[in-house]
């Protein structure tokens, strides 16, 4: 199986880019680092004249401070994890998520070998958190999938997500007041413009009203920017 370098920057003329990707092949080529996250500090932050880079998930686990600055001409993101491994990954601001940047940029994935635009951002059941800024700035996605095992989502999680369609969620309201938000921009729902809920027939169901009659607890920042609700139930 061929192995790429971690970070490989195409149309680039840099030889920061060649010193980087020289150190990622040196480190791919070691085993014992193969359980080692690289992280990259300010490194990159004066290459702006790429406009495609390939964002592999085989080391990526950290991504700290200004490791991607203002890339001004980024368009293209190729990335080979899925998205329950793009959860994992720590970002140190919501200015090192690339996306954060570029309003035109969007994400390629590997489906069947094959990368794919990705429109629909479909987080995988079994998936319990989204780390903070994971996905800030992913303004080309049309529809959110989301499982019901979600339990947490960290600080910016879903920040600047653009006007997207469709937001699915693989539960109930009830459901979904369990999950933790540890900010406004971690809850996605204001950025949809039709909101889909699990009904008692298991069947999806765009929320018109929510019943809260059931719960004893309602968490901040859960039941935010639903503007298609005509009507609240709760009780006393």
């Amino acid at each position: 199986m061929e192995l790429y370098p971690k970070f490989t920057f195409l149309n680039s003329i840099s030889p920061l880019a060649t010193v980087v990707n020289a150190i990622s092949e040196f480190l791919m080529s070691d085993s014992s680092f193969n359980n080692s996250p690289i992280l990259l500090a300010e490194a990159l932050d004066n290459v702006i004249e790429t406009n495609v880079y390939r964002f592999l998930d085989l080391y990526t686990q950290n991504i700290e401070k200004d490791a991607f600055g203002e890339y001004d001409n980024l368009k293209e993101v190729y990335y080979d994890g899925t998205m329950g491994d793009w959860c994992k990954i720590n970002f140190n601001s919501m200015r090192d998520n690339p996306f954060y940047w570029n309003k035109e940029a969007v994400m390629y994935i590997l489906v069947d070998g094959d990368y794919q635009k990705m429109t629909v951002l479909d987080i995988p059941e079994g998936v319990t958190e989204v780390n903070k800024y994971a996905f800030a700035g992913f303004r080309f996605i049309e529809r959110i999938n989301i499982p019901k095992s979600l339990t947490l989502i960290n600080e910016s999680g879903f920040y600047i997500l653009n006007d997207c369609q469709d937001f699915y969620y693989a539960g109930t309201p009830e459901d979904w007041s369990k999950i933790t938000f540890k900010d406004s921009n971690a809850n996605p729902m204001g950025y949809f413009k039709n909101q889909y809920f699990l009904n008692d027939n298991h069947e999806y169901q765009k929320i018109t009203e929510l019943d809260l009659r059931n719960l004893s607890e309602i968490k901040s920042n859960t039941f935010i920017y639903m503007p298609d609700v005509t009507k609240l139930y709760l009780k006393r």
